[in-house]
């Protein structure tokens, strides 16, 4: 896993398959990756299949944080950046998954129809709140929407209106992280007037399916 991760990040050295003590966390293997990348001289492989911003190397560097979250968790008063790098590499993708997935659907490619369909709806919800700011098809809210800041039952400290005529509406959807370390998204399905969670960790398995057929 860490010569794949030391790959994925352009630090050749880390590729040579050097025992995790020798070449740190993952967190420290990022890190390195982004000085040796914004090095004078030196340039970022965008095009490589081993770039940080190719979908192979996001794939590889999320699992890996993800994996490490979960069998070593950020402790009380610890500097500890992972959270970070892993929200900032899970949301680099998704619009660049959404637009082949869009492309794919709307060119009837009959590769795994019905999850193709699926998975270019989940990341739309998650892509129009991350980019965009706002409610996915918001243009068939029919009156303004509230938000409460408070879990069912509670007594809310806030309550906002998101109105599809007001040009400045913004909407900045919740974010947190599964039990297996994965980042998530909680998006609204205006459709079922309901909200759910989607996470990274099922969005890149379902890719890789759908694409393997």
């Amino acid at each position: 896993m860490w010569s794949r991760v030391g790959a994925a990040i352009g630090f050749p050295q880390y590729a040579q398959g050097l025992p995790m003590a020798a070449t740190g966390s993952a967190q420290n293997l990022v890190s390195d990756g982004s000085k040796h990348h914004g090095a004078p001289g030196l340039k970022c492989p965008v095009h490589s299949p081993w770039s940080p911003f190719s979908a192979r190397a996001n794939r590889i560097v999320c699992r890996a944080l993800e994996d490490e979250l979960t069998r070593s968790p950020p402790k009380d008063g610890e500097m500890d950046f992972r959270d970070n790098y892993l929200m900032m590499f899970s949301e680099l993708r998704i619009g660049a998954a959404y637009a082949i997935c869009f492309a794919l659907k709307d060119a009837e490619i009959a590769i795994g129809r019905a999850q193709l369909v699926s998975l270019a709806e989940d990341l739309r919800l998650i892509r129009v709140q991350i980019e965009k700011h706002q409610i996915p098809s918001d243009w068939k809210l029919k009156e303004p929407l509230p938000f409460s800041t408070a879990e069912p039952g509670e007594a809310p400290e806030r309550v906002t209106l998101y109105d599809k005529a007001d040009p400045v509406r913004a909407h900045i959807g919740r974010i947190g992280v599964s039990d297996r370390g994965s980042i998530v998204w909680e998006v609204v399905e205006l459709p079922t007037h309901s909200m759910r969670w989607i996470e990274r960790h099922t969005l890149a398995d379902a890719m890789l399916d759908v694409f393997s057929k």
